[in-house]
């Protein structure tokens, strides 16, 4: 034991002493490791996070569960529910929630409608009127609802055949007061403070059919309550009253009142995570509605739109985390080898000492266990520094710790295990036999076992590009990075850089032979020791750096590109309008400044299509003569090859009033179809069409198909009533501005701009792209210092090469052509198969990520490889290559090439 830890602890300070910057700069290498591998996870479990909560934000009030009950005579043998237990039903249901629901339940609120009643309206002196109304219940909670005038209405009641007290809405009360005038054609009082509804009571009823239930109004509320769902009605007013109201209000319905309680899910409460728990829960509840009733006796009935509200959500969540995935994998594979190429840098700084250990007698083990002690405690060192900035950056987010085990082991395990293998092959030397023959056989063999090994390498890369691109990284999983896609970037650089190494002697000899005929001796020189192999480490490193920058700035412009090309696809052309528009402001925006074309149709969504014995079902555009020219240049403008076909468009304006209108499809009605003699079906028309021809130009982004398109005008001749088209479509740089001049609401117009804006906003596409930048960012420091580890390893023969050349008259300048010499291949060779390995990355993966998804088109965008990409990239290549000869500089600028021949190596 003695012999294994023996001066250990002398032995570490004094290389940790001498070696101070080197070991610094290997603590913040783990550092910065650390900080990636324990942070960058949970910034893509975050991103998904937001994803989640701005999906369910989105949803509305369609993400909503909506518990329903009917609400009638409790005497009846049916299960119905008094207006009190629907109260107390909404009080206890949201205890009785799943766990999941329960953590994002935000409020609760209960509506009781009943089916419409005719009454009879006395205001004051006016004669009485007839009106149709609908009773709503208030809750507990309308107290709070601001009244215009009066009060609101009260339990107590002096007998049975007393009036209840209502209020109403005061904008529901003069829709329905104009609806009324309207339809009796004179003026009629509208409802106010002491307004008396008088409704007969059924014969069943005591007091048979002279009896009445009478209704008064003592308030008008400021602003509807939440039953009268889409704002006032114009055919029934609604008379709010409470659950004891409702109660004596039953008699007056042969059906019972519709219940519904309204549960609200808080968007900021969810995560990704909590999505998918909510969807199985949200999906279980209708077979499970025993739970939420608990001992009530109340049958109830839940209904929900969450599901298929956010059924896009999950896909786009996995697409995001492969893509992220990728790049994150990536980073971490190149982090774990500039530790590998650090701690090899220092090992070979102490080759000296530890043959001189071993020649003195020290066992391997002895020698492991000091670099173990010097390695465990620089781990410690940056892995606290590293988990600590995480936990300050990244708050909240818990590390993966998997992955933090693995780089922490390779951290501590670099250094003991590389100083062994040094020591190992420095004493135990180099026998090979004498005959030629024999020697040939022996490099033959050592060439076999590298090819079988490089192979291996090339198959298990191989069976991951295929194994992924197979399955899809569209994984079920979003709450951790793959293991196979994090090997999956590592093993396509390493081939790369086999195929590297196996091609540079041959270039690096054509390139000496050029430097031999060059004059002087830095030619010769830096010929020999560019002559003088690749380094694997270095090699790896930077291919690996320059294939994560090259594919993830593709895959980033891929994504934008297709976005560009996905505006297009959802919103027809530059602007498109959804609302009914004249001929004259179709034409109005025609001539706007700015406009280049413009188009109009009428939009049938679901029309009846027969051809004989056959029957479709498709939407009907009834489109003006503007209508293809828009068309003609939206497919200019976003690119679209092959460009459509828009002749048969052109041709429907050419039709006989005698004649079957021409009509074109689109291939697929035209699939379904067996006879050229078609008739559709619009409003309550039979109209005969003639098939003239088949176009490949459809609206399928924003309107489902298939899709019959025929002339307005000869459609809108033939139909009882003219049709007024209710779509418009706009291109031009001015489109915009003159449609917004339109009389119609701003929601109806939907422009290609707020479009593309709106998608790239999007969560999980911006939160892509911050890890890819964030990406691209981390591994051009790590070039950074992998460059700077390379510069550093060849120091001393650098140095003492100079000194020699300083005897025969060669300046100091020499430094930098010898530094550039040693690095500078290793840095073109990464270039080249970075450059190949990530658009082969890409390549091969691309189709599997999703890119549809986040792009939001119908289609996978085409993989793009940018040229501006790669230039960028070879560009910051260049840059690193003069911060790595400036830190050259720096660090040997006051050395003394004059003394290391006469005293020994100063580095």
């Amino acid at each position: 034991m003695r012999s294994l830890f023996a001066a250990a602890g002398v032995l570490v300070r004094r290389r940790a002493r001498r070696d101070l910057a080197l070991l610094i700069g290997w603590i913040l290498l783990v550092c910065f490791t650390v900080l990636l591998t324990a942070g960058v996870p949970g910034v893509l479990i975050g991103t998904v996070d937001q994803g989640a909560r701005q999906a369910v934000s989105a949803a509305g009030s369609r993400a909503d569960v909506l518990v329903q009950a009917s609400v009638g005579q409790p005497g009846t043998p049916l299960r119905y529910a008094s207006p009190e237990q629907v109260i107390e039903l909404a009080r206890d249901i949201p205890s009785r929630l799943p766990s999941a629901m329960k953590q994002v339940f935000a409020a609760s609120s209960v509506e009781v409608l009943s089916p419409r009643l005719e009454t009879s309206l006395a205001t004051g002196d006016a004669p009485p009127t007839h009106r149709t109304v609908q009773l709503g219940m208030l809750t507990p909670d309308s107290v709070h609802l601001p009244l215009v005038t009066g009060r609101m209405p009260e339990d107590a009641s002096a007998s049975a055949g007393s009036a209840i007290e209502v209020v109403v809405s005061a904008a529901e009360a003069r829709a329905a007061a104009q609806a009324a005038a309207q339809a009796a054609g004179a003026k009629t009082s509208p409802v106010g403070l002491g307004s008396v509804f008088e409704a007969p009571l059924p014969p069943s009823e005591p007091g048979g059919a002279a009896g009445v239930r009478r209704f008064i109004v003592v308030g008008i509320l400021a602003a509807p309550d939440g039953v009268a769902a889409g704002g006032p009605s114009r055919d029934s007013l609604t008379l709010f009253a409470t659950a004891e109201g409702i109660g004596r209000s039953e008699a007056l319905f042969i059906e019972p009142l519709d219940a519904t309680i309204r549960l609200r899910l808080d968007p900021s409460a969810f995560t990704n995570a909590l999505e998918a728990r909510v969807s199985d829960e949200v999906a279980g509840l209708p077979a499970d509605t025993a739970r939420l009733a608990g001992d009530s006796t109340v049958a109830l009935r839940v209904n929900s739109e969450f599901v298929d509200a956010l059924s896009d959500y999950p896909r786009q969540a996995r697409a995001a985390v492969a893509q992220m995935s990728l790049m994150v994998a990536g980073v971490l594979g190149a982090a774990a080898t500039v530790i590998l190429l650090f701690s090899r840098l220092l090992v070979v700084r102490r080759a000296g000492e530890l043959a001189l250990e071993r020649a003195r007698g020290a066992s391997l083990a002895s020698m492991a266990i000091r670099a173990a002690v010097e390695s465990v405690l620089a781990t410690i060192v940056g892995g606290a520094l590293g988990l600590g900035l995480a936990a300050l950056l990244f708050a909240g987010d818990r590390p993966d710790a998997f992955m933090l085990g693995v780089v922490l082991l390779i951290a501590v395990l670099a250094t003991p295990l590389q100083s062994v293998m040094l020591a190992r092959g420095l004493w135990r030397g180099r026998r090979e036999p004498a005959n030629r023959q024999d020697r040939a056989k022996v490099r033959a063999r050592a060439a076999s076992r590298r090819l079988v090994i490089e192979l291996g390498v090339v198959a298990l890369a191989a069976g991951a590009l295929v194994s992924l691109r197979g399955r899809g990284l569209l994984e079920t999983s979003t709450d951790a990075v793959d293991p196979l896609l994090l090997a999956a970037p590592l093993l396509l650089a390493l081939v790369i850089s086999l195929v590297v190494l196996r091609l540079y002697p041959g270039v690096m000899r054509a390139v000496a032979a050029l430097g031999r005929r060059s004059r002087g001796a830095l030619g010769i020189l830096g010929a020999a020791r560019a002559g003088g192999g690749l380094a694997v480490l270095p090699l790896l490193a930077l291919t690996l750096s320059v294939a994560l920058a090259v594919g993830g700035g593709l895959l980033i412009d891929t994504v934008r590109s297709g976005q560009e090309q996905a505006s297009w696809q959802r919103i027809g052309a530059e602007v498109r309008v959804e609302a009914p528009v004249t001929p004259n402001e179709v034409a109005r925006v025609a001539h706007a400044s700015g406009v280049t074309a413009a188009g109009s149709a009428y939009v049938a969504k679901r029309v009846d299509v027969r051809a004989g014995p056959s029957l479709a079902i498709g939407a009907l555009l009834a489109v003006d003569g503007g209508y293809a020219d828009v068309l003609a240049s939206a497919a200019k403008a976003s690119k679209t090859v092959p460009a459509p076909e828009l002749g048969g468009l052109r041709k429907l304006g050419a039709a006989s009033a005698s004649q079957p209108l021409p009509a074109v499809v689109d291939s697929e009605l035209a699939s379904q179809l067996v006879s050229t003699k078609l008739v559709v079906h619009v409003g309550d028309s039979d109209i005969p069409l003639k098939l003239v021809g088949v176009v490949d130009a459809a609206p399928d982004g924003y309107l489902d198909g298939p899709y019959l398109y025929v002339d307005l005008q000869a459609l809108s001749a033939r139909m009882p009533e003219p049709l007024t088209a209710n779509s418009l479509l706009a291109m031009g740089p001015g489109a915009p501005r003159a449609a917004a001049m339109l009389d119609v609401d701003r929601s109806d117009i939907h422009t290609r701009v707020d479009w593309l804006k709106e998608r790239r906003h999007f969560a999980l596409v911006t939160g892509v792209g911050d890890v890819m930048l964030l990406s691209v960012g981390a591994v051009a420091l790590l070039a950074v210092m992998a460059l700077v580890a390379s510069v550093i390893a060849g120091t001393r023969s650098r140095v003492r090469a100079l000194s020699l050349l300083r005897t025969l008259g060669v300046g100091r300048g020499a430094t930098r052509w010898l530094a550039l010499a040693d690095v500078a291949p290793v840095v073109l060779a990464a270039v080249v198969g970075g450059i190949i390995a990530g658009i082969g990355t890409v390549m091969a993966l691309g189709p599997s990520l999703g890119l549809d998804v986040l792009a939001g088109g119908l289609d996978t965008p085409t993989l793009r490889i940018s040229p501006a990409v790669i230039a960028a990239v070879v560009g910051g290549t260049a840059v690193l290559l003069v911060l790595a000869m400036l830190a050259e500089f720096v660090i040997h600028r006051r050395d003394r090439l004059s003394e290391v021949l006469r005293v020994g190596e100063t580095v």
